[in-house]
């Protein structure tokens, strides 16, 4: 951009002088005089002066001086010096009191005068320039400023907020695994500990609500990769179809609806850890795929032709056999075979009971804080029935249970109301000797019959016993009911004849 030419003010006491510089250079400047230097100094508070002259000489003061309160007071002007007088003592004191640009001699010479002020106006426009970028680089440091500001301030909430999750993940979540003294969950933390340091693929093994996701995520904890991300995926709540682009992500019109691309869970997991619970329901079609991440670190999206490398530690989950699904066509053995290289297995809750009170008071201490309610004393029944439960649906189950209570009992004592006919089933059994596995079958089969053995949607024996129908399958299958039992008109249970026996699919499904 063109800056037009600044106003050019000349101070000299002699009019003759003055007179001779405005005709030689009105037409190319905007000239201005004065022959005082009061009189210059009230042009230059009046109008906007680039460069001014003056001469050496002066009635009042001397040329140095009135350049030198220009140069404090305007320090943008350009200053030049005009005498008669070229002593070598005057140009040093006018260039470092005054800060003159230039010295010029008289007489002066016309053309040597116009290329010296034209100089000063390119000087001028440089320092006007300069004083806009000045300005305009001061105002976007403010800005900035402000930002870093606003953007330290997110930081600490953030930081703050993260640290309050953590301590909320580690308090209500993590710390159920941990409570009790039981041997074998004892074991359980020592194989924690073990593999935690280790890159290495973890298969958790374990019935459903025993806690199998809070040991993954204490071998993140644990782990060098615990300021990366942790990412879950259940491999039962989406369809096989839906499962590869959740992981590996897509391309930008692979598919109808895809209008950009989409980064897969294991991009975003890239440094981190990827949980892949209720691996057995994941298709046989792409285990194959996922078998090739776990033995080479990459993985194509969908519609897309470039590999992608990412590094990522695979824990993976089950509640099922899968010794058996492989017998079954329904896992891949060299899947089972790169999945099973450090194998975690939980305990059900019914294997390890003498954790039960302490449990008990964790989720009392947690409940009664959560709610608002004081629920301080476990009535000696309370814990006979909690102890004589055979809990199919494991910690979960009895965090429910629980939970319920809390708000249904009054003056400070716990209350149980589902589990009373549990209890009169165990109770029964009991006083016949049987052990946990015939307790819990003897249990299951009433629940079953009571339905009209009817497995899954509602009012079925899964919603009835909090399970998951697979896992409602698997433990019948576990504990050898493959067929409808009745009872006789002594009221036990008769086994049918081998043509009244039939496959799991002749079981009673919901549509719903």
């Amino acid at each position: 951009m063109s800056l037009p030419n600044p106003n050019i003010l000349y101070l000299d006491d002699e009019e003759d002088n003055l007179t001779v510089f405005k005709s030689s250079f009105r037409q190319k400047f905007n000239i201005m005089t004065a022959t005082t230097a009061k009189a210059a100094m009230n042009v230059m508070e009046q109008v906007n002066i680039g460069v001014v002259l003056s001469d050496f000489r002066l009635p009042e003061t001397s040329g140095i001086e009135f350049l030198k309160m220009v140069s404090e007071k305007y320090p943008n002007t350009v200053r030049i010096l005009v005498s008669a007088f070229g002593e070598k003592e005057t140009v040093i004191r006018s260039i470092n009191e005054a800060k003159v640009f230039s010295f010029i001699t008289k007489p002066w010479d016309k053309d040597d005068l116009e290329r010296t002020i034209n100089s000063a106006i390119n000087v001028y426009h440089l320092k006007f320039k300069n004083e806009e970028l000045i300005n305009s680089l001061t105002k976007s440091i403010d800005e900035l400023t402000i930002a870093n500001k606003e953007i330290r301030l997110l930081k600490a909430k953030l930081q703050k907020e993260n640290e309050y999750l953590r301590r909320e993940i580690d308090n209500n979540r993590g710390s159920i695994e941990w409570i009790g003294n039981n041997t074998k969950m004892q074991l359980v933390k020592e194989k924690i500990k073990q593999v935690a340091k280790l890159n290495t693929v973890v298969l958790v093994k374990g019935e459903t609500g025993t806690g199998k996701d809070l040991v993954a995520r204490s071998i993140h904890a644990f782990s060098n990769r615990a300021t990366a991300p942790f990412v879950t995926l259940n491999c039962s709540a989406l369809p096989g179809n839906l499962i590869e682009s959740e992981l590996f992500g897509f391309e930008k019109g692979s598919f109808t609806g895809a209008v950009t691309h989409k980064e897969g869970m294991f991009e975003l997991a890239d440094g981190g850890t990827i949980f892949l619970d209720e691996i057995s329901e994941m298709s046989v079609e792409f285990q194959a795929k996922l078998l090739r991440v776990i033995q080479n670190g990459e993985f194509y999206r969908i519609g897309g032709l470039k590999p992608i490398f990412v590094d990522v530690r695979i824990i993976a989950a089950t509640n099922r056999n899968l010794e058996e699904s492989i017998l079954n066509g329904k896992f891949r053995a060299d899947l089972f075979y790169r999945l099973n290289i450090f194998p975690i297995t939980l305990p059900p809750l019914r294997e390890r009971q003498d954790d039960i009170p302490a449990l008990v008071n964790h989720f009392l201490e947690k409940f009664n804080k959560k709610l608002g309610i004081c629920i301080t004393h476990v009535p000696d029944k309370v814990y006979r029935m909690l102890l004589n439960h055979s809990w199919p649906g494991n910690i979960r189950e009895l965090e429910g249970v629980l939970e319920r209570s809390i708000i249904l009992s009054t003056n400070g004592e716990l209350s149980l109301h589902e589990l009373t006919v549990a209890h009169v089933t165990a109770s029964a059994n009991l006083n016949r000797n049987l052990s946990m596995s015939e307790m819990q079958k003897e249990y299951i089969l009433s629940i079953l019959n009571k339905v009209d053995w009817k497995i899954s949607g509602k009012g079925s024996a899964a919603e009835i016993l909090k399970l998951n129908h697979n896992t409602l399958r698997s433990t019948m299958t576990r504990l050898g009911i493959n067929a409808r039992i009745t009872k006789d008109d002594s009221g036990e249970y008769i086994e049918p004849s081998d043509g009244d026996e039939f496959e799991s699919s002749d079981f009673i499904e919901s549509q719903e």
